[in-house]
């Protein structure tokens, strides 16, 4: 039986023979287990393995053909349906697609000191699962549904291509989702949490998720006696999970991809580069190998080495993140942020862990300058895109610098380029939020994170 280096290398030549000018191939297995609690209800324990399997082939544009069974006969004939289709579409018209250089590399990249979570038991991961469930419903008889959702896997990635890289690399990923209801009458409350990290199952040791679902469950039951927020526009202090969101969607949106759509909601960076975009106190970093959040990526989908990049600093647009294609259409150096969810689709460029960096003020501070005015916490959902419409979990009434009474059914509205510069203070602390962006076949885990964050001006309600 081929390896699986084997069956890559010989499935590039094999497009190279059928008439590809430049041909790469990707084999990805992800073994996962997935666990839902609710209500003590043990739902669904399903363990399982994906593999599959990908030949993508250039002559003047690109072939693609992918398979669920990348074994050496498969992977061959998906290099030559992938090298018939370049050369099909490279006869219509349309632009030449160029790959800007990059390094020739052969490595192996595992995933260092973690427990692996193929290693662990099911039954101990169930365990750790329904002990926080128990511990949300022992908090207040008016918690009346708890939902958790635990999900681990192992993804492991290998490429190469006809120009003599070949990568192998493997990452672990454990995530839990809590979702906590309370009820009072009609009143009812739903708060979230999320712990989430490229880590194996030393994360359910060290971010304590029964004390988690504690607290959660401790503020919805308080948020029923909460009153219904205010509406309006009005200053505004966020916490960590919405200046978080606001990072991911500058990450989103600095993809290259997506930034040479004028005209589209999502090209809202498009010709922005050197421009102000946000207040001169934001810096946003996109950081694969940032330690302890949720992306770990050595090497992006196109076989390229992922590094820092710098997207806003001093609120000036730095740097768009680019694929090898995007990169030699804009004349700009490759950044590794090709990425696929997995072997059956195309890489396109996306941001990682994307951050908003930290600034002086302490929260005391930010509450003195918010004088009066909202205080805003917990992420309870959003859509992403330059209009960003976000629902939080509670808010309090500030007055005179202090914290007052809390208010439920918050929701914040953000006109991404204008409300950025609004932004007045920034604060020392630092905290993160991880959520899985959807569109069509494709989810990718992506990571927000930053500081409470002071805006001049927000639209709430």
């Amino acid at each position: 039986m081929s390896s699986m280096r084997e069956v890559l290398e010989t499935s590039v030549q094999e497009a190279l023979k059928s008439g590809a000018r430049y041909a790469e191939a990707r084999i990805s297995k992800v073994f996962s287990n997935r666990i839902e609690v609710r209500i003590g209800r043990i739902e669904r324990v399903v363990p399982s393995i994906e593999v599959a399997g990908s030949v993508r082939a250039l002559a003047k544009t690109w072939g693609f053909s992918s398979t669920t069974k990348p074994d050496e006969e498969h992977m061959i004939e998906a290099a030559r349906r992938s090298a018939r289709a370049a050369k099909v579409l490279s006869s219509l018209p349309g632009r030449e697609i160029g790959l800007a250089e990059v390094l020739t590399v052969e490595d192996e990249v595992e995933m260092g000191e973690v427990v692996d979570p193929r290693t662990i038991p099911i039954d101990e991961k169930l365990e750790i699962v329904l002990a926080c469930d128990e511990a949300a419903r022992s908090v207040d008889a008016r918690v009346v549904m708890t939902d958790f959702r635990y999900e681990d896997q192992v993804i492991v990635r290998a490429f190469s291509n006809s120009e003599g890289t070949y990568i192998r690399e493997a990452c672990p990923f454990t995530h839990l989702r809590m979702a906590i209801t309370a009820r009072e009458g009609s009143n009812v409350q739903t708060v979230t949490g999320r712990l989430s990290a490229a880590a194996g199952q030393e994360l359910m040791a060290y971010g304590d998720p029964v004390g988690m679902a504690e607290r959660l469950a401790k503020r919805a039951a308080e948020l029923l006696s909460a009153k219904k927020a205010p509406s309006g526009k009005m200053r505004v202090l966020v916490d960590n999970t919405i200046s978080g969101l606001l990072a991911l969607c500058v990450g989103v949106m600095s993809s290259a991809e997506l930034a040479s759509m004028p005209g589209s909601e999502m090209g809202l960076f498009h010709g922005k580069l050197g421009q102000e975009v946000a207040s001169d106190l934001v810096n946003i970093t996109d950081d694969p190998m940032a330690e302890g959040l949720t992306v770990a990526m050595a090497y992006d989908d196109e076989g390229v080495k992922t590094k820092p990049v710098k997207i806003v600093e001093g609120g000036i647009l730095k740097n768009y993140l680019h694929s090898r294609s995007t990169a030699f259409l804009m004349e700009h150096e490759p950044n590794g942020r090709a990425r696929a969810s997995n072997a059956l689709l195309t890489p396109t460029p996306l941001n990682t862990n994307t951050v908003m960096e930290p600034g002086d003020r302490s929260i005391e501070e930010l509450l003195e300058e918010l004088k009066d005015g909202l205080y805003v916490v917990g992420l309870v959902g959003a859509t992403v895109g330059g209009i960003i419409h976000c629902d939080c979990e509670a808010a309090y009434r500030v007055e005179g610098g202090q914290v007052k009474e809390a208010y439920r059914s918050v929701s914040l509205t953000f006109d991404l380029l204008r409300d950025l510069k609004k932004i007045e203070a920034v604060g020392s602390d630092f905290d993160v939020v991880s959520l899985r962006l959807s569109s069509g076949e494709a989810s990718y885990q992506v990571c927000g994170g930053g500081p409470h964050v002071l805006f001049s001006e927000l639209t709430v309600g």
